[in-house]
């Protein structure tokens, strides 16, 4: 009989002997477990990407409206509820920034009141129930006239066609000018890409919005923002969670600072009260000189050009939005403005009005240039805000209910009057 150790293993006919060394040894049938369970996590994850666009496809509209800061840029656009079906027809597209997009205490009563729905809450909804046209959003909060009016709209549109879906350009186009920050982000745009060497010329504009467009000189810079921008994280939809993340962050440490009383902040009259808001208010740029004028308003001149040429059978129409300081009225001879634009020194309201005023026409006169219709919305809005306020409480830099439901209202009625003259209101006098 024979005596075996420890270190020998019978198989009924044969020995094999082997050292103890308490891991198992690697065989081709481990390693093929190994690739087929990578396999099986990969197909799981593509099963998963796939399944999700599909659920979109069928239940777009159905999303609720607390998800959509969760969906890409151009998804989202197929995901709002101011249109009949999931792809709009003979639409009605609305082009600029944080205005354009709804940002407001609107939009977040109507995720608080209805977490599950698709609730109405922008100017889009108002203009889609007065008209009964599908109307869409392409606004882009913060970014510059080449960003709001053609970078990121024509972006998105070409993305929602790359995915398959058969979206047609917009038949009307609305494109919103706003007062208290446009021009200041056009002038953080040329200082950021205008190339000093350059002459200051529309062509020369063109040529940089075709670099930028094409890649030649990146619109984002760094690494953070190259994974962002990378076309492999722009189509999955679960690629947005970390940035969405990453921007509530940076927004609620925002939010954490305080404004004093210290600040002088501007007492309005609303309806026979006086409203404190609990910061200073935007107001047209005071401290730009004609030339800084003229620079931002070619930005905004070729940009609109640019997206008029590229959406030719559209018709257009520009909107010139107030700031909350020359929306109401004011409790009070002069007043400070907020940052950035305020300069520490107090400003009549008929210097604001008369800034206000300028700049309404020069907007007027571009648009007339390009072939755009036009409209004023101050004057709706300073006899809305007489007996409401159309901002706060919440978010003074932005319209709330009533102010989105009077822009809309004011939108959809000029739009039955197309081809209309218009000018701009002197308010200054």
């Amino acid at each position: 009989m024979d005596i075996r150790g420890p270190e020998t293993q019978s198989t009924g006919s044969d020995v094999l002997t082997a050292p103890v060394t308490g891991r198992v040894a690697s065989t081709p049938a481990t390693g093929r477990m190994k690739g087929a369970k990578a396999l099986l996590a990969l197909s799981s994850v593509i099963v998963a990407l796939v399944a999700i666009e599909l659920l979109f496809r069928v239940f777009a509209l159905s999303l609720p409206l607390s998800l959509a800061p969760f969906l890409q840029e151009d998804v989202k656009i197929l995901s709002q509820s101011s249109k009949r079906e999931t792809i709009p027809h003979d639409y009605i597209a609305i082009l600029g920034d944080s205005y354009a997009a709804g940002v407001g205490d609107w939009y977040h009563e109507a995720v608080r009141q209805n977490p599950f729905g698709n609730p109405p809450f922008q100017s889009t909804h108002v203009i889609h129930d007065v008209t009964g046209r599908d109307v869409v959003s392409l606004g882009t909060p913060g970014g510059a006239s080449f960003d709001g009016y053609v970078y990121r709209p024509l972006t998105r549109l070409n993305m929602l066609r790359s995915r398959g879906y058969a979206i047609e350009d917009p038949a009307t186009v609305i494109v919103y000018v706003y007062e208290g920050n446009d021009f200041r982000d056009n002038m953080r745009f040329l200082g950021r890409y205008w190339r000093e060497a350059d002459a200051f010329t529309a062509a020369n504009m063109v040529a940089l919005f075709e670099r930028l467009i094409s890649g030649e000189t990146p619109q984002d810079e760094g690494l953070l923002a190259s994974i962002k921008q990378a076309d492999l994280t722009t189509r999955l939809y679960i690629a947005k969670i970390p940035w969405v993340a990453y921007r509530s962050i940076g927004a609620a440490e925002e939010a954490s600072t305080t404004i004093g009383d210290a600040d002088e902040r501007v007492d309005l009259r609303v309806g026979g009260r006086h409203i404190r808001p609990p910061t200073r208010l935007m107001a047209p740029p005071m401290m730009y000189n004609d030339e800084l004028l003229d620079r931002t308003l070619l930005v905004f001149q070729e940009s609109l050009r640019y997206v008029m040429r590229r959406l030719g059978a559209a018709k257009f129409l520009t909107v010139y939005i107030p700031s909350p300081l020359v929306s109401y009225e004011l409790d009070g001879p002069s007043v400070k403005i907020g940052r950035p634009d305020g300069a520490g020194r107090r400003y009549a309201m008929s210097e604001l009005l008369g800034r206000s005023d300028d700049l309404c026409n020069r907007v007027l006169a571009v648009a007339g240039s390009v072939g755009s219709e036009f409209l004023d919305l101050r004057p709706r809005m300073r006899r809305e805000a007489r007996e409401h306020a159309v901002h706060g409480p919440g978010d003074w830099g932005h319209f709330n209910r009533i102010g989105y439901e009077t822009m809309g209202r004011t939108i959809a009625e000029r739009l039955e009057h197309a081809g209309e003259s218009s000018a701009c209101a002197a308010l200054g006098r």
